[in-house]
């Protein structure tokens, strides 16, 4: 189950705002160590010109720390009885959905997914259009208003969001409420099969929240065409992507070890970012068909 935001932005009343430097609650050793993996995957080495923006593997001079100011600890996981229900739901999201790419409990730091899916819907030989699928999991007997709300939060960084309950039966006042919000519910029986009661809308996702959501996934979005990619084999990898400050080739480089491409706007940060950051974390990709179509003298 997600963790819910309150009216003051903050996670069950930790009182730490995403975007705020203030407030920033202590990790244990394991999970500081994570994130300091995190921010050295997504960080650039190199500094960028003037005071504004630094790199997140330079040194800060001074009394400040490389401590990265205004990102908040990961929530922790979900360890209750709806754990049971996820195989299910993730078997379905593959068979029924054709997702390519399902995590279970996962999300950014708003608060995590039961089940998320990405699969390739509507697009065609000259476009490619993906969805992202959040689902939210309940066992029976819970208040279906307030399942109903977690699965409609989702909505602000997936394309289509789902409510599943154990042993539902989904009245007709229920499924108005559903259409209302504009979620898809599912039934789960007590044998483990999974069935769509109600389809779910499209909905129109932050694009920033949505690309956080797709990297949980070890996906992004390239650059040039658009298209919904790995960029690692694993949750949290990045084998699939040369950063360019690794790579004096550049583009040309990872064309020739038929990689994709992730790169910092150093220039665009120092004059726009208004986080209070020390480090910069502006990054785009792009995808290994891109980099060889535009590197030069590669096919």
């Amino acid at each position: 189950m997600a963790r819910q935001l309150s009216a003051n932005n903050s996670i069950h009343g930790q009182g730490v705002d995403e975007f705020s430097s203030e407030g920033q609650q202590p990790l244990d050793h394991a999970e500081q160590a994570r994130d300091g993996q995190q921010r050295r995957r997504l960080g650039s080495p190199g500094p960028t010109r003037g005071s504004g923006v630094r790199s997140p593997c330079k040194l800060v001079t001074g009394p400040r720390t490389t401590t990265v100011t205004g990102t908040l600890p990961s929530v922790a996981r979900t360890s209750g009885p709806e754990a049971a229900l996820y195989p299910a739901v993730k078997k379905w999201a593959l068979t029924k959905l054709d997702c390519w790419e399902v995590a279970l409990d996962t999300g950014p730091s708003l608060g995590r997914i039961d089940v998320v899916g990405i699969r390739d819907f509507g697009g065609g030989d000259l476009a490619s259009r993906s969805e992202v699928i959040a689902v939210e999991v309940k066992r029976s007997g819970q208040p279906f208003a307030k399942s109903a709300g977690q699965a409609h939060g989702y909505s602000v960084m997936a394309d289509r969001c789902y409510l599943a309950q154990e042993a539902a039966t989904f009245s007709g006042q229920e499924q108005v409420v559903a259409s209302r919000l504009g979620i898809g519910l599912l039934a789960i029986t007590a044998s483990g099969r999974v069935s769509e009661v109600l389809g779910a809308p499209v909905q129109e996702p932050l694009a920033e929240l949505r690309l956080k959501l797709l990297e949980k996934l070890s996906c992004a979005v390239c650059s040039i065409c658009s298209t919904v990619f790995r960029v690692g084999t694993k949750v949290g990898g990045y084998q699939h992507v040369g950063r360019k400050t690794e790579m004096p080739g550049g583009l040309k480089s990872a064309a020739e070890q038929k990689l994709g491409l992730m790169w910092w706007l150093h220039e665009t940060a120092n004059e726009r970012d208004t986080s209070g950051r020390n480090l910069n974390y502006w990054r785009r990709y792009l995808c290994a068909d891109c980099t060889r179509a535009l590197a030069p003298g590669t096919e």
